[in-house]
């Protein structure tokens, strides 16, 4: 897509500045131009993520395992996001999708609110955000091809889908599981929970009644009710957003 753009950007140049032109002829160009401008902006920023290297994903608690090259797109017609792998395509949901080599790197296909628990800082991510938390807790976040610090706090989808940035601990009817940064949970109130580390190596799907769900940060900067949505920090408790589309991206 950078090739594209950068062809046309010679192609207008040497259109609009041609000696003899005359200006009534430019006029219809610098439209053109605006309106292949915003399409190379739309396809970019909402276009197919192209991934060549192993990525896996779970669902209902099963992981799947990609190999070769990997086309994660969002659909024109439905709005939904899809990953294309050799002849099978899948519908994605909220969950990230994992990096075979990198526990410290994640993709999230759809639109999320980021949270920073220290700041009560919030933002959305655009589609295919990538998202890498480094050995010393530092993290980032690829919004719109802007690179955005994630220190603290998660990402939520506004209906039931954590990803943590941090180490969590989740409990809920007297067991507790220890989460590493970039796992997540997905929390159906008095139903069920499904637990996911980032390494691949805790897979926990259970029915919960009306047990209360819970994940607790392991500096115990923040709660989250994860049932009910409220998180509680040291400023107080808050009622979590359920519409990403109505806050500004994350910058």
């Amino acid at each position: 897509m950078t090739g594209i753009a950068e062809n046309f950007k010679l192609w207008l140049q040497r259109s609009m500045f041609k000696p003899g032109r005359p200006v009534l002829t430019v006029v219809p160009l610098l439209i053109l131009a605006a309106i292949v401008a915003i399409v190379i902006f739309i396809v970019m920023r909402l276009g197919a993520y192209s991934i060549d290297e192993p990525i896996y994903r779970f669902e209902n608690g099963a992981r799947y395992d990609y190999t070769g090259a990997t086309e994660i797109k969002r659909d024109d017609e439905d709005g939904a996001v899809y990953l294309n792998n050799n002849d099978e395509s899948i519908r994605l949901e909220d969950a990230p999708i994992y990096y075979d080599d990198d526990a410290g790197s994640v993709l999230l296909p759809q639109q999320m609110i980021y949270v920073d628990t220290a700041t009560l800082r919030t933002g959305r991510t655009g589609y295919n955000t990538l998202v890498n938390v480094d050995a010393t807790g530092k993290g980032t976040a690829l919004v719109n091809r802007n690179k955005v610090g994630i220190d603290k706090g998660f990402f939520y989808d506004g209906r039931n889908t954590y990803v943590f940035i941090e180490p969590v601990t989740v409990s809920w009817g007297g067991q507790t599981v220890e989460l590493q940064p970039l796992s997540y949970a997905i929390v159906h109130y008095n139903l069920r929970l499904e637990l996911y580390s980032a390494d691949g190596e805790t897979v926990v799907v259970e029915q919960t009644g009306n047990s209360r769900v819970q994940a607790i940060s392991a500096d115990g900067g923040f709660t989250i009710d994860m049932g009910t949505d409220v998180l509680v920090t040291d400023k107080g408790e808050s009622l979590l957003t359920t519409r990403p589309d109505l806050l500004d991206y994350l910058s």
